[in-house]
């Protein structure tokens, strides 16, 4: 029996095994982008795969971020994308998205429209490095960093938290980018995002180590086919063997026997409809 296919708008949202995902394009993201900079909007743009779908069931906080009106998640995963098409959303392979994807094409967005960006997370010196690639490729970018070894809840006038935190609010710019890791940096977002000026927010994980070489930086046509995550379990096995071989289970069973994470949200969603 076939399935008939599901349409989908630019930018509406899906619901694919409870999780809500907006499919988006390179061309969608940045058209997002420019809108919501231009109109001088508030909004958040994260993702999602299994390792966060995991992490969601952990973090109500990350629940909560990929739940509010103004976030967009786009599919990090092209297991995801399969699963969609399975459940009848017509959804292709230029739907999946990561940051290694469409940045450069975001940069030069930024370099064409004056935008400014800044970026909290990574460790001192692979921020350096990252920043310095960045700056050599665009020169007239305008970017600029913290990193983001600090405590989140610390809200001490004397913490580094605080210092970040009026550096976002000195700097006033357009997007800020958090590579934390998850689910520390949709936490973060979460937490902070009421207390800067900052248009477009933005969670990455780990865009700069991936840049800088600290991590090996996987051919990007294996994200088309569904195999990224192979080559990284290979490259980094202490590091992502829990992820990909144990989580994924761990993720079947709390689907199963555990309240999901965005029960609410479809609820309410349905209510209001």
């Amino acid at each position: 029996m076939l399935i008939k296919k599901k349409e989908f708008k630019e930018f509406d949202e899906i619901n694919v095994l409870g999780y809500r995902l907006n499919p988006m394009s390179k061309e969608n993201i940045l058209d997002w982008l420019n809108i919501n900079i231009t109109n001088q909007n508030r909004a958040v743009l994260s993702y999602l795969n299994f390792h966060g779908m995991f992490l969601m069931f952990k973090s109500r906080i990350m629940a909560d971020l990929l739940s509010l009106k103004e976030t967009r998640i786009m599919i990090d995963s092209m297991p995801l994308v399969f699963i969609s098409r399975l459940i009848g959303y017509n959804v292709s392979r230029k739907y999946r998205a990561t940051s290694l994807d469409f940045y450069d094409d975001m940069f030069d967005l930024c370099v064409k429209n004056n935008w400014s960006i800044d970026y909290v997370g990574s460790e001192s010196s692979v921020l350096k490095k990252g920043l310095d690639i960045l700056k050599n490729k665009y020169p007239t970018l305008n970017i600029a960093g913290r990193d983001g070894y600090f405590d989140i809840k610390d809200w001490s006038p004397s913490s580094k938290q605080n210092e970040v935190l009026k550096w976002l609010n000195e700097r006033n710019s357009d997007i800020l980018i958090v590579g934390m890791g998850m689910p520390r940096q949709e936490e973060w977002i979460y937490t902070i995002k009421n207390l800067i000026p900052t248009r477009i927010l933005v969670s990455v994980g780990a865009y700069f180590d991936y840049q800088s070489g600290s991590l090996v930086l996987p051919p990007r046509w294996l994200g088309q086919i569904g195999m990224e995550w192979f080559f990284r379990l290979i490259t980094t096995p202490k590091r992502l063997g829990f992820r990909y071989l144990i989580e994924p289970f761990l993720l079947l069973f709390n689907l199963f026997f555990k309240t999901h994470p965005q029960k609410n949200y479809w609820e309410t969603r349905d209510k209001q409809d």
